[in-house]
């Protein structure tokens, strides 16, 4: 069992429901035959049935709607668990808790909460979320499915478009769309969000997409011709919908950050009872420094990654308009460093973790996508450089120094850490002063950038989470050498990506990139 969240919740009540739902997952987890399930392409009926039985379609739906009404902190202790044991099944769970339901819990109205959220929790009607197009991909002011008014009917808007790649389309009963909604609520070309049941008259779905991993996660396209939709289903401010729809997302990156480090904190598990029985110039293989090196990397990564998902929960619960910037930021590294703890997991199996019945090479499979959707993390850290470039620096640089506010234990850490926020605002400065608002241009830059805010926020989350923990539950050596080693990961990328920064290979890149992609046109 893996506790890399360590999220107790918002109270002790919360904090022993979620342990008990945990639990009552570890024991339905272990009835679930992924094999099956990937080469089936489909989950099983009885596998949904089993988690709406345990209530797991209702984590986020409030209790008077008979949900348990858990906070994001302990909703992804549940997901992480889940995620454990089957990627597509947590998909599936934490798509719907979390991008299909959070703008009908957070915008919704009351009548349409009453009308739906208790067959959301009970697991008879199944949430998704609809943004991505042909057109439309991390370009969302680029949507063009439509929601206009009837003119023939007030009171009525009619629906016209296609989305893509939509995860739970097979399963969902019930969809979040981004569309564009022109006029409404004064908005010239403004988007909205809506929400359309299934059974809506001009919804279809297309094929089942051929994918290379989850293969039990339902991703399809669906359509929309001539659809009739009461207005009372568009869900909150009119011609805000791009907004919305980032405050959703804040919810469903963080959940699924937390199935990130649920299935590369197996493959860790898998990777380290091989490593310990596998013998090799007789000698297990755990005998080797280089092996012990990759596994305390492994577990080093998923603990940076860790603190950093948990932060970004905790935020999102206490922040009414959610935290953007972290829950973008636990999106990147736990889906970026869960990959690469799977990826080790499967070399460290050597010919064996190639062969299906490991169970590593489907857990690389299903963890390739992550870096992907609900953001492509390429994308993501431009956004994330472009944020922190309007930082307000003089402030940022009068805060008190970390080393100060730890123990001794984690003091040389603190003090680098410190540093490397110095080196980090001077960089973000220099940039400014380079490029002003040309910067936005300098895409290889700003990645850097981002690299190095990761590396420094990811650190300090986990500094602070652990001396907390050192000085509350009396932690000893063993706590402080995993958020040493953490902090070692985040260093080696943050000097990474700041040579880069003086770097100037990026022009003959660019070089070669124009003449190879001359030769293809």
């Amino acid at each position: 069992m893996t506790a890399h969240l360590q999220l107790a919740g918002r109270d002790r009540a919360e904090a022993d429901t979620v342990e008990e739902v945990r639990r009552q997952v570890r024991r339905f987890g272990a009835t679930i035959d992924s094999s099956v399930i990937e080469r089936e392409h489909l989950i099983p009926a009885g596998v949904l049935e089993g988690a709406a039985g345990l209530g797991l379609f209702g984590l986020t739906i409030p209790e008077e709607h008979g949900g348990f009404g858990l906070s994001l902190q302990g909703s992804c202790a549940v997901i992480e668990q889940l995620a454990e044991f089957d990627r597509s099944v947590a998909t599936s769970v934490g798509l719907h808790n979390g991008l299909g339901l959070r703008g009908l819990i957070r915008f919704g109205s009351e009548e349409l909460k009453r009308r739906y959220l208790p067959d959301m929790a009970a697991g008879r009607r199944l949430a998704a979320f609809a943004a991505t197009e042909a057109g439309a991909g991390s370009d969302l002011a680029a949507i063009r499915t439509s929601a206009l008014p009837d003119p023939a009917q007030p009171g009525r808007l009619i629906l016209n478009g296609e989305k893509i790649y939509i995860t739970n389309a097979r399963y969902a009963r019930l969809f979040t769309l981004v569309v564009y909604t022109p006029g409404l609520g004064g908005k010239k070309k403004g988007h909205s969000l809506v929400l359309v049941p299934a059974e809506t008259p001009g919804f279809s779905i297309g094929r089942e997409e051929d994918k290379l991993g989850l293969r039990g996660s339902s991703t399809a396209s669906i359509h929309y011709q001539d659809a009739p939709l009461p207005a009372d289903h568009l869900i909150g401010e009119p011609g805000k919908g791009i907004v919305l729809m980032n405050r959703v997302l804040a919810w469903g990156r963080t959940l699924m950050a937390a199935g990130c480090l649920g299935t590369a904190g197996r493959a860790l598990t898998l990777a380290a009872q091989h490593v310990t029985t596998r013998r090799q110039f007789g000698r297990t293989l755990a005998e080797f420094e280089l092996v012990r090196r990759q596994v305390g990397g492994m577990r080093a990564r998923l603990h940076l990654a860790g603190s950093l998902a948990r932060a970004a929960a905790r935020l999102c619960d206490q922040l009414e308009e959610g935290a953007a910037w972290e829950t973008a930021a636990a999106k990147v590294l736990c889906s970026e460093h869960g990959w690469r703890v799977i990826d080790t997991a499967l070399q460290l199996h050597g010919g064996a973790g190639f062969i299906e019945d490991t169970g590593v090479a489907r857990a690389l499979r299903d963890a390739r996508v992550t870096r992907i959707f609900e953001g492509a993390n390429d994308v993501l850290r431009l956004h994330l450089a472009g944020e922190a470039l309007t930082w307000p620096l003089a402030d940022i640089a009068a805060l008190p120094p970390l080393r100060g506010e730890v123990g001794p234990a984690l003091g040389e850490a603190a003090a680098q850490n410190d540093g490397h926020l110095v080196e980090l605002l001077g960089a973000i400065a220099e940039v400014r002063r380079q490029h002003g608002l040309r910067a936005i241009d300098r895409q290889a830059t700003l990645a850097r950038i981002a690299t190095m805010a990761l590396a420094v926020y990811a650190a300090r989350m986990t500094l602070l989470r652990t001396d907390g923990r050192l000085r509350d539950a009396g932690a000893g050596d063993a706590e402080a050498d995993l958020a040493l080693a953490a902090c070692q990961d985040a260093h080696e990328a943050f000097v990474a990506a700041r040579a880069g920064l003086g770097d100037n290979a990026d022009a003959a890149y660019d070089r070669v990139a124009r003449r190879e992609l001359e030769r293809v046109s």
